[in-house]
């Protein structure tokens, strides 16, 4: 089984004109891997009118829970944040 020493939850960003966020993540800065969610759903809050500061601690926090389910694979000594 490989082992790392640190998981980084790397960066997100939200692309306002698809509706689409992405999430970056790593294992020593050298196993990299993307999640992205697509918000297009007409079910969903018109998030174009969203206060940026809300969408951006949402985004945060998404990022946070979904790295939980990565971070599990290979467990840590260390988790950094860089978002």
């Amino acid at each position: 089984m490989q082992s790392f020493s640190v998981f980084c939850i790397e960066s997100f960003s939200f692309d306002i004109t698809t509706l689409t966020a992405s999430f970056a993540y790593s294992f020593d800065h050298k196993v990299h891997f993307h999640e992205q969610i697509d918000f297009s759903c007409p079910k969903f809050i018109p998030l174009p009118s969203l206060d940026p500061l809300v969408l951006d601690n949402l985004l945060f926090h998404l990022s946070l829970a979904i790295g939980i389910s990565y971070y599990k694979l290979f467990p840590t000594a260390e988790i950094h944040i860089f978002s």
